[in-house]
Order: structure tokens, then sequence, then C-alpha cells
């Protein structure tokens, strides 16, 4: 994955960092799945950098919002990219607990299990009928490979509004 590489060389030289997240953060943990684009979580401090550095690389942005921005690229084999952006604090919380993993070459930090459940119950409570399916079965497939203790599960539900879920998730539990 070439753009990672450049991104992550890019990101060394200013000193900024990034997190993985999505599909190829839960392949990297070890549930295979398909994915379309790559997905990076980002401060918002650091927003004008990531927009600028990815339109450097020949990418359009198509979608701009508070906390999201969708970039397709230029060129026609290159992975589309989404920044999500979170206050400095949240960043930092994710990063303390990230684990650095390889994407060939390149060594880049993903959210803890934990976090990409709550990154996952956070996608869910936009009750958006087209991702539903699918993050409902990333969450449970990731509990499969680590489980969550039954309350920390509950608290996330209940903190991203879909305590409708917790009773689904419950049973990968400890």
């Amino acid at each position: 994955m070439d753009i990672l590489q450049s991104i992550l060389d890019i990101a060394k030289k200013n000193k900024v960092q990034f997190l993985v997240i999505g599909g190829h953060a839960i392949n990297a943990i070890g549930y295979a799945r398909q994915t379309a684009d790559l997905d990076l979580l980002v401060s918002k401090s650091n927003r004008e950098f990531w927009c600028c550095t990815l339109k450097s690389f020949r990418y359009e942005q198509l979608q701009d919002h508070e906390v999201f921005a969708r970039f397709k690229s230029l060129d026609l084999a290159a992975w589309p990219i989404n920044l999500m952006f979170v206050e400095q604090n949240v960043f930092e919380q994710l990063l303390y607990s990230a684990t650095l993993v390889n994407f060939g070459n390149c060594q880049v930090y993903i959210p803890s299990l934990k976090h990409m459940i709550a990154l996952k119950l956070h996608a869910l409570k936009q009750r958006q009928e087209h991702r539903e399916a699918r993050d409902i079965i990333d969450i449970q497939e990731l509990l499969k490979i680590e489980s969550l203790p039954t309350h920390e599960l509950r608290q996330l539900c209940q903190k991203y509004d879909r305590l409708d879920l917790y009773e689904q998730f419950e049973r990968f539990c400890t």
C-alpha cells in the first residue's frame, strides 16, 4: 500500500500522528474482511495539514464535514481515503493505548480493541442503514478475538446510544 507509506513518511517528517481505523485496522487484528478505502483518525488540530497533504498526493476532497472528510484519488488504482477528526485529548487517549502493526513495510498504529468497538458504536449511533449490518458484524468479530467485560460493553453501548444492541453483543463477552 504505497499511499500508506507516503502518508507515514510525511507524518513522520512533520511530527504529526495518525491512527489507521476501519477495515484495515480490523484486518490487522485478525478478522479478514473486505474494505474499499483507507480510514485514518487524526486530531482536529491537524485538519489543514491532512487535507493539504492528501491534495498534494493528487486526492480530491469529496466531502467536508466537521468530524469527517472523504477523498478520492485522481489516480484510478489508489485507495479512497477518509479522515475522521477528533479533539486532541481524544486522539491522545486513543494513541496512548494503540497497537503498532505492520502493513507490508509500514509500521502504523491502530486503536485498541476497546477503542475500535467504541468507534464502531459511534458509527452505529448515526443509524445509517447502509452501514448497520457491516458494523454490527465487525463488533461481533472483534469481541470474538478479544472479549470485553460485560459492564464495559454495556457502558459503551449506552454512551453511544445503542443499548438496543447490547444483548446482541453480550454473548461474546466475559
